[in-house]
């Protein structure tokens, strides 16, 4: 189990874990049921479910305290199909659909339907991998509207932000070297 503290500005922030329901925002509380929540810890016994710790990072525009904060969190990833079953709370299917004659049901049948419609693993998984799917086309929609320069401009200025290199310079060149390595246009002057 990953460390289920971090220290961040000089205070120490308790893991939000979804398991563990008290540590929390009001939101998440019921996101798993106590027997769902029982299943990923029986998972992760067998090795179906990873965890690891993260933080989220709250920028010091938004904090309200004039710096940057984290706050850590819990992740659980399924590294097995048992473990996709537990932490979509023990749905592996996809969604049902509704029915045809949705629109003129009442009472307690909508109220079934509705919650036969719910996610299910399928859609989870479905909305992750479109979301790896889609970033590349975003990448390529955005060079094709504004070109392949101003594209790696917004790379390079994010990445300072991030402070991941020490010179715009140095990000730049490995932004571009990335792009060209996954078979993306590059700017004329530093191609082939």
């Amino acid at each position: 189990m990953p460390d289920e503290a971090n220290v961040t500005t000089e205070r120490v922030r308790v893991a939000v874990d979804l398991l563990k329901p008290e540590t929390c925002p009001p939101a998440l509380k019921k996101f798993y049921s106590d027997a769902d929540r029982e299943g990923i810890r029986m998972a992760m016994e067998k090795g179906h479910v990873v965890a690891e710790t993260r933080n989220v990072k709250v920028s010091k525009d938004k904090s309200g305290t004039g710096q940057e904060e984290l706050w850590p969190y819990i992740i659980y990833r399924a590294v097995e199909g048992p473990g996709m079953t537990a932490l979509s709370r023990q749905k592996m299917k996809a969604a049902t659909k509704k029915p045809d004659n949705f629109d003129t049901l009442t009472g307690n049948d909508k109220l079934r339907a509705e919650n036969d419609a719910k996610d299910g693993a399928c859609d989870y998984f479905n909305y992750g991998f479109s979301l790896t799917i889609m970033q590349p086309i975003r990448t390529m929609l955005t060079n094709s509207l504004g070109g392949v320069d101003k594209e790696i401009d917004k790379q390079v200025a994010q990445a300072m932000k991030m402070g991941i290199f020490p010179s715009a310079e140095e990000a730049r060149a490995m932004i571009i070297a990335q792009r060209e390595k996954i078979g993306l246009e590059i700017p004329a002057e530093t191609g082939e």
